[in-house]
C-alpha cells in the first residue's frame, strides 16, 4: 500500500508535466493521496513511504490542475489570435 502510494505520487509528478495530458498527473495524484492516507491510518510498517507518496500526490495534483488550466488558456488564446488573423485577412 505504501509503495503503491509512492509510485503513484512519482507518476503524478511526471505525468503533470506532459502538456496535453496533465489530467493523468491529477488522477495519479488522487490515487496517491488516497493510498497514502489509508497507509497512514492503518499504521502500516512503512508509514513514511505512505506519507511521502501522499505529499508527492498533493504536489502532482496541484501541478496537474495548474498545467491543465495553462494548456486551456494557451489554446484559447491561440484560437482567438487565429480567428483575429482570419478576420483581418478577409476584410
Amino acid at each position: 500500500m505504501e509503495i503503491a502510494a509512492l509510485v503513484c505520487g512519482i507518476c503524478s509528478l511526471v505525468g503533470c508535466w506532459i502538456p496535453s495530458m496533465g489530467w493523468i498527473g491529477s488522477i495519479c495524484g488522487v490515487v496517491a493521496i488516497v493510498l497514502g492516507a489509508i497507509s497512514i491510518k492503518k499504521d502500516l510498517p512503512k508509514k513514511k513511504l505512505g506519507k511521502i507518496g501522499m505529499i508527492l500526490g498533493i504536489i502532482g495534483l496541484a501541478l496537474g490542475i495548474i498545467m491543465t488550466i495553462v494548456v486551456v488558456a494557451c489554446t484559447a488564446a491561440l484560437v482567438n489570435a487565429g480567428g483575429q488573423a482570419l478576420l483581418e485577412a478577409f476584410n
